[in-house]
């Protein structure tokens, strides 16, 4: 997987960066949970640099 990054404003107005691949390796070990999609705000949002 190529290298990807998740860009987001905190409330507050400071940059949030996060390494995907990071995250995944992190999460690797938790438990998977059912989420309904339309609780996952970033699917509705336009993707590009912020």
């Amino acid at each position: 997987m190529r290298q990807q990054y998740h860009f987001r404003r905190s409330q507050q107005g400071q940059l949030l960066i996060w390494d995907v691949i990071k995250l995944i390796e992190l999460a690797r070990e938790l438990e998977v949970i059912s989420v309904p999609l339309e609780s996952i705000k970033e699917l509705d949002e336009a993707s590009g640099m912020i």
